[in-house]
């Protein structure tokens, strides 16, 4: 059940030449002439060179009704936006997951943002009371220390237990996780992500050489 709404970061769309780069292009429509151009109140800034034209996020908002009436989807960071009396805005829905159950911010699916993650990165995770692996569509390892130790936060174990646990992420599931999102006390494994992408690149660009 949905407990409040509120809306946030409102922008105006009437832009000068000096709040954009010089040359602008709407990044869905690809036109040049379809000013004024905005930049997305969630993810964006004034000096972003990603801009989008008025006629693409109003449909946006008129075509993705899995949150509400003209309410859309930011193409970048999935974050809801709807137009307030003509002003671009981050709109900003309170209620419960219907995954977690826990009271957050929803965004698609009435899902919280931290079970949107799980959603697209479900892992497995090892129950710290029955010693067996479960595969939980939440971000878990955003919990834990460190990839070895459990992490504070709780999840029903279906295993066996019956009960809410504790869990540890399966260690060949680690790599999986993606780099922004591996957890800031996670040293080793950001730079191991690090050095296996710098690779990555060099091998790339030895081959086209």
């Amino acid at each position: 059940a949905v407990v409040s709404t509120q809306s946030t970061g409102m922008q105006k769309m009437s832009g000068t030449s000096r709040d954009f780069p010089t040359v602008r292009s709407c990044c869905i429509c690809y036109k040049e002439d379809a000013e004024p151009f905005l930049f997305m109140p969630c993810c964006g800034t004034p000096t972003t060179t990603t801009l989008f034209c008025n006629d693409c996020l109003q449909t946006i908002c008129h075509m993705d009704t899995r949150t509400g009436p003209n309410v859309g989807q930011c193409p970048i960071c999935r974050k809801n936006f709807e137009f307030v009396n003509g002003a671009l805005t981050v709109y900003t829905r309170r209620g419960v997951c219907l995954m977690c159950r826990q009271t957050y911010e929803l965004g698609p699916e009435d899902l919280c943002e931290r079970c949107v993650i799980g959603r697209d990165y479900p892992f497995r995770y090892l129950c710290d009371r029955c010693g067996r692996y479960q595969m939980i569509p939440h971000p878990m390892w955003k919990y834990q220390p460190t990839p070895e130790q459990k992490g504070g936060a709780t999840w029903a174990c279906h295993q066996g237990c019956y009960d809410y646990t504790r869990w540890t992420i399966h260690p060949e599931d680690v790599s999986s996780i993606p780099h922004v999102l591996i957890p800031e006390s996670w040293n080793q494994v950001r730079q191991e992500q690090s050095s296996t992408m710098l690779e990555r690149v060099r091998s790339f660009r030895s081959e086209r050489s």
